[in-house]
C-alpha cells in the first residue's frame, strides 16, 4: 500500500484502490492501518474518489482501516 503513495502524489489512484479492494478481508491490523493511510492520502488529493470507495465498503471495513 505504501508503495502506491508515489502514484497517489500524481493523482493516479487506480492501483491503490484496487489493492485496497483486494485487502478488504485481510486479518492483519497493520494492513488495515496501511490501507487507512492510503485512503487518507487519496482523500487529500481527491475527496470524491475516497468517498466513492468508502461508500462501497464502509459497512464491512475494519475500524482501524476506516
Amino acid at each position: 500500500m505504501i508503495a502506491t503513495f508515489a502514484f497517489i502524489a500524481d493523482k493516479d489512484f487506480d492501483d491503490a484502490l484496487a489493492i485496497a479492494d483486494v485487502l478488504v478481508n485481510d486479518s492483519h491490523d497493520l494492513i488495515h492501518k496501511a490501507v487507512g493511510w492510503t485512503l487518507r492520502e487519496i482523500g487529500k488529493k481527491d475527496q470524491t474518489a475516497e468517498e466513492r470507495f468508502l461508500k462501497k465498503q464502509y459497512r464491512t471495513m475494519p475500524r482501524t482501516r476506516l
